[in-house]
This record gives C-alpha cells, structure tokens and sequence, in this order.
C-alpha cells in the first residue's frame, strides 16, 4: 500500500500540502477541513471528560468512542488528518485516562495495550474508509470521463459544443472561470459560473494541454481535487473545439466546391449559348452583306429574323446572368407597392411572344382581382421566366390563371398558376431552382429560370412551389399577398441582402 502523497503510476514525489493536495480523492475546502478538525477536538474533549465524570464510562469505551470520531474524520477529510485526529486522540487518552495521569507513562500493561490496539484500529479503519473513498472517486471520474468521450465519440463531427465541455469541467472542479486558449493565445472557449467565487480560497489553474492548448481557470480551493479528471475534461474541450474546426473547414470546402461546380456550368452554359447565338448572327449579317443583291425578299426578311431573334436570346441570357449575380451578391432592389396582377402578367406574356406563338398560351386573370403587395418589375420577370419554361417544356396548351385563395395570416391571398402537361419536373423544386440545373441535356435553356424566378419571389415575400397537374405535366404556384385589401400604400423600397 503505497501513502496517499506517494504517486505509484509515475513514480515521482506529489506535493502533499493540503491546499494544493494533488492525489486527494475529493474536494474540500479548507474551512471545511478546519470545521471538521475543530469539531474533532470538541468530541475527544467531551468524551475525556465523560470517562473522567462518569464512573460507567471505563477507558476501553472512551477509546471507542475516540475510534467513531477519527473514522467520521476519515470519511469527510482524509486519511492524513483522520491519521492526525488518531494520534491526538491517543496521546488525550493517555494524558488524562490513563494512570499516571498527566504523563505519557502507562503503568499498566493492558492499558498500552488497548492504546496500542486503538491506533492500529484508528490507522487500519481511515485507510479502508479511504481507500473506499479513494475507489469511488476514481468511479465518478471515470463516469464523467466517460460521459465526455461518448458525446465527444457519438455525437456527429463538430456538434459537440467546447463550451458545454468546459461548463462540464467546471461544475465538477470547482471552477468559476474556464477559459480555452489556442497556440496562439486567442481564446476560442470560455464558461463562467453564475456563482462568482472570491477572496482568500481562489484557486488558480493553468494547464497546458496537447498540440499547444492551454487552460485557465479560476475557482475555490479545495483540497482532493483530481488532476487526471481535469486533465480529462479539458482534453474532450480541445477535441470538441477541433472537431468544429473540422466541420467549419469541411463546410467551406463544401462552399468553395459548389462555387466550382458552378463557374464550371456557367462556363459551359454561357461558352454554349454565347457562341450559337453569335455564329448564327455573324452567318446571317455575313450573307446579307456579301450577298443582298442576290437574295429575294422572303429571304433577307428570314435573315433578319434570324439577327433579331438570336439578338433577343444573347440580351435574355445577359439578364438572368445579371439578375443571377444581383442575387448571389445581395443587392437586389425590391420596390414593394399594390400591383395589379392582370396587367403584370400582359407584360410578361407580351415580353416573350415570339415563345409562345406556336404555342397555345390561355391566360385567365381576372380584372377585378385584389391588388397584390409585390414588386411589378421583378414579378413580370417571375411570370415570364415560368411562362418561357412551360412553353419551352409543353406538350399541348399552357395556362396561366390567377384566384382568390382566401383568408391567410389576416390578409386574402392571390395564387398565380402557370399550367402545362409536360413531363413534369424530374427533380424537387428546390434542386431545380438551383443556379444552371436544367431539366434535360438539349433542352435549350441555360437552368437559370427557375433560379431567378424562387430569388425574386423569397425577395418579395411571395411562395414559389410547384404541384403536379391532374392528366399529367407541372403547375407551378406563385403565391401573393393582397396589398392591405387593395388600399394605396406607400412605396416599400430595399434592398435585398445588404
């Protein structure tokens, strides 16, 4: 059995003073200590001065009694002190009980024996009650450990909170004020207790921790506090804080991943539909210049259309890469104010005529329809964006009807609805509304439609979803507030993400 002061694992002297006691099984203040000595002395004087008074009392139940006291200071402070309260104990006993009084001198034979015999009974109870203590401690250390490690273990990369680590190490150690410093000094953890803790009992720690992690902590003295816990808990804090450096790297590589992909397809997109566009219009002023004499008008009339139609095309490309990197950016300027729906849509169906000429577009908004709170700029870009691809996709006629929904969150609701009986959408909207995610390889569109269309309705407050139509094909919702039951209102200018 090695002394509590002893440390066998390293083989090393451990200071034993008890306002630092290293090795200690549990915390104690020392005005606890000195609480638990004081009463320790009042019991011995008290049961001296029973056996002296009471004629009942012999010396073999004082030192009984003497016996109960020291392992009650056992188990409330430590073996040293219950060793100490023995010898005290002992040498009363002597002192005062045993003949010749007032002297350390024992005439009789069994009265050195029965002292004898009480101070390994004294030295033999504090070392099992201690080393009890001593086992049990080591459990709950163990137990919180443990606690540390499966959350740190099973919890997901980067959820396990460095702050929660610390309040952990901070309740179970007496600490009021734990911070976590980095190599650099800068501290990317902190816990403070809600209970300050001051004057002479403060207790200073300063760990340093693997790969140049250091802990500082402030809180009571106690004496039993265990370094190998605090270590412990102080390690699952430096784990929990690189575990989220872990997930905050991974995410930003995930973001520079996706800016990747996506200049990649804009390079694609754009490289594509830039150079079609532009060939055809430089083939077609080509042939007009070189040879105009030559050609009849049926057939400059087609060249033209071909300048002025791919010309269209490029400037609708330039748009939704501009409206695309106003979103992106953060600075769109929505101007909310009462629109009336009936003529947004006019515009947007007049905007892309030359779409749907061959196409048979049935529009069924209602006049007197309330007024609807949105921006009519960018809900005309919305509806054509939406009426463009329902064209583009189509097999047979498409619709564009507006109603009344009703009652929703204290104003009435206007639902747009483009209808086709297309494929349907093979994909969820919201992957679809991703920047450049097209339908279908060859499908003439560069997948920022619906992009632009989902931003620019988040931006003005309006619902953008999409349902199946009844025989087959995609509805797509556009779904509007009324403008305060269709009174004036005055303009309501921002500007999105600044």
């Amino acid at each position: 059995m090695f002394p509590r002061w002893w440390s066998k694992d390293d083989n090393r002297r451990v200071d034993s003073n008890p306002r630092r006691a290293a090795h200690l099984p549990r915390g104690r203040s020392p005005a606890a200590i000195a609480l638990v000595l004081l009463a320790a002395a009042g019991a011995i004087s008290l049961t001296v001065w029973c056996t002296l008074r009471l004629e009942a009392v012999t010396l073999s139940a004082g030192l009984l009694l003497m016996l109960l006291e020291v392992v009650v200071v056992a188990a409330l402070t430590d073996l040293v002190w219950a060793v100490a309260v023995a010898l005290g104990a002992v040498l009363a006993a002597n002192w005062f009980l045993v003949p010749p009084t007032r002297t350390l001198w024992v005439a009789s034979t069994e009265d050195l024996i029965l002292l004898v015999v009480f101070v390994f009974a004294a030295v033999l109870s504090s070392l099992s009650i201690t080393a009890a203590l001593r086992r049990t401690a080591a459990a709950s250390r163990v137990l919180s450990e443990a606690a540390g490690l499966r959350e740190t273990l099973t919890a997901p990369a980067g959820e396990v909170d460095p702050t929660s680590a610390l309040r952990r190490l901070g309740t179970s150690q007496r600490l009021d004020d734990v911070r976590l410093l980095d190599a650099a000094g800068r501290t990317v953890a902190s816990w403070k207790g809600s209970t300050p803790i001051g004057g002479d009992s403060l207790r200073r720690v300063e760990l340093r921790l693997p790969d140049g992690y250091t802990l500082l902590a402030t809180g009571e003295e106690v004496v039993g506090a265990d370094p190998e816990a605090l270590r412990s808990l102080a390690v699952v804090a430096v784990r929990a804080h690189q575990g989220r450096l872990l997930r905050e790297q991974a995410e930003h590589a995930d973001e520079l991943a996706r800016a990747d992909r996506a200049r990649s397809a804009l390079l694609a997109v754009v490289g594509h539909d830039l150079r079609t566009p532009l060939a055809a219009i430089r083939l077609a002023a080509g042939t007009l210049q070189e040879a105009a004499d030559q050609l009849s008008p049926q057939d400059r009339a087609a060249l033209v259309e071909t300048i002025v139609g791919y010309e269209r095309s490029l400037t609708d490309l330039v748009t939704n890469l501009l409206d695309m990197s106003r979103l992106e950016a953060g600075r769109l300027l929505v101007s909310r104010a009462p629109t009336a729906l009936d003529a947004v849509v006019a515009e947007a169906t007049t905007s892309v005529a030359t779409e749907v000429v061959a196409a048979d577009l049935a529009i069924d908004v209602p006049e007197d329809l309330p007024l609807v709170d949105a921006d009519a700029a960018l809900l005309a870009r919305v509806v054509a964006n939406l009426v463009s691809n329902a064209v583009r996709h189509a097999q047979g006629a498409v619709t564009c009807r507006a109603a009344v929904r009703g009652e929703d969150d204290g104003g009435a609701a206007v639902d747009l609805l483009i209808i086709d009986h297309g494929p349907g959408l093979p994909l969820p909207l919201r992957d679809l509304a991703a920047p450049f995610q097209t339908t279908a390889v060859g499908d003439g569109g560069t997948g920022l439609g619906l992009a632009i269309a989902s931003g620019f309705c988040q931006a003005m407050g309006a619902q953008l979803s999409s349902k199946t139509t009844p025989g087959g094909g995609t509805t797509m919702v556009v779904s509007l507030m009324t403008s305060d039951s269709g009174e004036a209102v005055a303009d309501r200018r921002q500007v999105v993400g600044a």
